[in-house]
């Protein structure tokens, strides 16, 4: 029987290089949720996700000698489909019930020796056990941590006379990518908009707070905020602004 022995490792970034029977593979896992193009992919771990986004992954597999790559997401296994040479891709959306969670993105790549070791079955991915079917060759693996966040406006500001003011007079601006200006309401019931909060215990500071979506945000550097609102008693513009870190 022929021994497969491991004749090196080298950790390259979130990439594993193994060397397995004179045979090598680099892989990779590319993301598109750090930056405001979303053609420009990172290798970037953790990788910040906002809550909303569908996010594209890539792998890739160098030299192009995979028959497959096995993805394990969080526990959940996955066959990716190859979409050009050396190059495996799938989309995920990222929604409310990915607030404030994290997991790892692991992918595998294979080279099939006799029968393959991972099939899909329905919607599910199992391994065969075959008796006397020699194992698939492992050629590189490469790992990801992905960290799912809510961007949050939280801005404080006081009146004359300590007078609440009339919360429709209340602008919230948003300088997002692109150079476009998210304009936001006072929120009521069918309508997205800042909620007032009333004023800070201890103090006579009102507070206005807001989630903004994922398309509203720079998600690199920081998002300049702007809230104005009138004064009810010298019916002069108060205005607040903030820069909202992007992690």
């Amino acid at each position: 029987m022929q021994s497969k022995i491991l004749t090196g490792r080298l950790i390259l970034f979130s990439s594993v290089l193994m060397i397995f029977s004179g045979c090598a593979a680099q892989v990779h896992i590319w993301a598109n949720s750090d930056s405001d193009d979303a053609k420009v992919f990172s290798m970037r771990s953790p990788h910040h996700i906002h809550i909303g986004e569908l996010v594209q992954f890539q792998i890739t597999v160098k030299p192009d000698i995979a028959s497959y790559v096995l993805m394990d997401f969080g526990g959940k296994l996955q066959i990716l489909a190859k979409t050009a040479p050396g190059q495996y891709s799938f989309n995920k959306s990222f929604g409310e019930k990915w607030r404030d969670r994290r997991a790892t993105v692991v992918v595998r790549a294979f080279r099939t020796i006799g029968k393959r070791d991972y099939v899909k079955v329905n919607k599910f991915v199992r391994k065969n056990h075959l008796k006397d079917d020699p194992p698939d060759e492992l050629l590189g693996a490469a790992s990801m941590q992905i960290v799912c966040y809510q961007s949050k406006v939280i801005l404080k500001f006081s009146t004359v006379n300590n007078k609440e003011p009339d919360w429709n007079t209340g602008k919230l601006l948003i300088y997002g990518r692109g150079n476009k200006v998210s304009k936001i309401p006072l929120g009521h019931p069918g309508v997205d908009g800042f909620t007032a909060l009333g004023t800070e215990l201890g103090s006579n500071k009102y507070i206005i707070f807001y989630e903004p979506r994922q398309n509203q945000v720079h998600k690199t550097g920081t998002t300049k905020v702007e809230f104005t609102i009138i004064d009810p008693t010298t019916k002069k513009t108060i205005r607040q602004d903030m820069l909202m870190q992007t992690p």
